[in-house]
């Protein structure tokens, strides 16, 4: 038996591409949604690089495929010596938010805590009320709370939902962007070998001369590489051999080491989690945003049904059901890439 429809807006907590996707899915069927993120600005940072076929299905049927097919681009070609950002796709469905449905993201607002009731949750935000950093509590009466807050998810920790696995790899990547002057637009140039020492530098689809960059290997020295932008400019000169090469402003840089963990229930009552809240893995295969657009495509339509009472609550059990299983595949394919790109024994992983 089917419930009466709600008319409070349903929240989601981070505004990434999986948020972004969830919105849109809601507010397409009617669904109210307040979006919020911690965060002050929109991030920077080219990451996502690549969207799978499945995923520009999912756009089609949620009507924004052209929208992000006019900033994105075809496939690179690879230039070896010896697909556009998720920043862009952020952009691109916040402006399809907007101009199709009227609808903003939240910024400076940040879910605190939580408590679930029979008939809703309870948010405590924490809103950002000017530009000194002064903020505000506010308490939000929502049906239902969906974290895509990342891989540190305030909804995850608070409904005790601990990633499982916690494999890591004995490989530490330096990935950030940079302006360059002295390389193609054209091609992801490639230069050294993934054991030893490896640089990448693709250009963004814009050609303005910024570049994302990505550098790993068992000989290089991450803690120089990723220092600073005289110590990435030193690890590019060291691997590729080229001086030639007129470096300017560093935009962002960050180490990062690859984990596989998810969790086993992508839910708890009225709460769930969805993208990076509930699975993290090896950058390889570029699966991490082409998983967690399914999973806000999976949960949108059941959680717009159940909203409107046009389905029971227990349809929403499925969403955990469906998508661990596909989750736990994609881990383990992404960890076989990992290890065979970068020539790496079994026991290599702790």
């Amino acid at each position: 038996m089917s419930c009466a429809p709600d008319s409070n807006p349903i929240l989601i907590a981070g505004a990434g591409p999986t948020g972004l996707v969830l919105a849109i899915s809601l507010l397409k069927q009617g669904v109210p949604v307040r979006l919020i993120d911690k965060g002050s600005t929109y991030r920077v940072g080219y990451k996502g690089s690549g969207i799978m076929p499945r995923s520009l299905e999912l756009y089609h049927l949620l009507g924004f495929l052209p929208t992000v097919l006019e900033v994105g681009a075809g496939q690179v070609i690879c230039k070896t010596y010896l697909p556009n950002g998720e920043n862009c796709q952020e952009a691109a469905l916040r402006d399809h938010l907007e101009k199709n449905h009227g609808f903003n993201v939240e910024l400076g607002t940040e879910l605190v805590s939580f408590e679930q009731h029979d008939n809703g949750v309870k948010a405590r935000l924490l809103k950002m009320t000017s530009s000194n950093g002064e903020q505000v509590e506010e308490i939000f009466d929502t049906p239902y709370l969906v974290g895509a807050d990342g891989a540190h998810s305030v909804v995850r920790k608070q409904l005790g939902l601990s990633f499982l696995g916690g494999e890591k790899f004995e490989i530490t990547m330096v990935v950030g962007d940079i302006w360059a002057k002295g390389l193609d637009n054209i091609y992801w140039h490639t230069c050294g070998d993934r054991t030893n020492g490896l640089i990448t530098m693709r250009a963004f689809e814009s050609h303005d001369g910024r570049f994302n960059f990505m550098v790993a290997g068992k000989d290089v020295d991450t803690a120089l590489s990723g220092s600073s932008r005289e110590g990435f400019i030193k690890t590019f000169e060291n691997i590729t051999g080229r001086t030639d090469i007129e470096f300017g402003e560093l935009i962002w840089l960050s180490i990062y080491t690859p984990k596989v963990r998810m969790i086993n229930k992508f839910s708890e009552g009225r709460a769930f989690v969805v993208g990076d809240a509930c699975h993290i893995h090896s950058p390889m295969g570029g699966q991490g945003l082409n998983t967690g657009i399914p999973d806000a495509f999976n949960l949108g339509w059941k959680l717009g049904l159940v909203h409107k009472g046009l389905a029971p609550p227990r349809l929403l059990d499925s969403y955990s059901l469906e998508r661990a299983p596909v989750v736990a595949a994609m881990l383990d394919k992404t960890t076989e890439l990992t290890k065979s790109a970068f020539a790496l024994r079994p026991g290599d992983a702790v």
